[in-house]
């Protein structure tokens, strides 16, 4: 799977980028805005993003997610301590999680989100909201389980 990071703060696309890579994951790059996200997805398609909300110089997250669906039908995760933004935001990412996450906690996303591009339906981690349309898949898989 590949997966583009949009994160504005090196520490933290790092980790992730440490994450994704340690459960046998490619990176595809990591990006702060939308010009960067063009060029690193000029030749080459991300299966999944993580994207942070709100970049450094009043960037929105939001812009790249828009791109990457649009593009490529990217499945993006919003990644930010603001649930407001992450609500006003969310019409074509499949949920957040809330910053700030702990290395177990970013394991769990990427192993959901892993789930989630193969078409499986796992449980959702802790500190991970799903968006309504998210919401009714699961809640499907639920019913055909039972």
């Amino acid at each position: 799977m590949k997966v583009l990071i949009v994160e504005d703060e090196a520490l933290i696309a790092l980790s992730w980028a440490q994450v994704v890579e340690s459960v046998g994951h490619r990176v595809l790059g990591i990006c702060a805005s939308l010009p960067a996200a063009q060029e690193l997805t000029r030749h080459e398609a991300p299966d999944v993003a993580l994207v942070d909300l709100r970049l450094g110089g009043g960037r929105c997250g939001a812009k790249v997610d828009e791109y990457l669906n649009e593009t490529f039908g990217t499945t993006s995760l919003y990644v930010t301590a603001n649930r407001d933004f992450a609500y006003r935001y969310g019409t074509r990412a499949i949920g957040f999680a809330e910053k700030p996450l702990s290395g177990d906690s970013q394991f769990a996303v990427v192993r959901f989100l892993t789930a989630w591009h193969e078409g499986r339906r796992p449980p959702v981690p802790p500190g991970v909201t799903l968006f309504g349309d998210a919401q009714e898949v699961m809640t499907e898989a639920a019913r055909a389980e039972a």
